[in-house]
């Protein structure tokens, strides 16, 4: 029995029913057709995905190749000069010169 204008319980329920099948439908159906945001993604990578000649650059979370008479480091986050040459300039990356050793001169590979 409903007094002084009141709503009944049954009357509630089935509001409260409808107002939750129009929010369902706004998100499902009508939002979608409002949002157009543009996504980005790129894969994922590594520095152990890299080649012995490249390094991971992590700026740009990508593989980039190393300079001639270079291979990567331990760490595969920059290169060294590969053996039987001699850094000579590191800017980092592969921003390093490589200059061939002298052909007398002995090296060794210290790991």
């Amino acid at each position: 029995m409903v007094t002084g204008g009141g709503v009944s319980g049954e009357s509630m329920a089935s509001w409260s029913t409808f107002s939750v099948a129009v929010v369902t439908v706004f998100f499902l159906f009508i939002l979608p057709c409002f949002s157009r945001a543009q996504t980005l993604s790129f894969p994922f990578r590594q520095p152990e995905t890299c080649g012995h000649n490249q390094y991971f650059d992590i700026s740009a979370l990508s593989c980039v190749r190393c300079g001639a008479n270079q291979r990567q480091d331990a760490r595969g986050t920059s290169c060294v000069c590969i053996p039987g040459f001699q850094m000579i300039a590191n800017n980092g990356g592969p921003d390093i010169i490589c200059k061939k050793c002298p052909e007398n001169m002995v090296w060794s590979i210290y790991l």
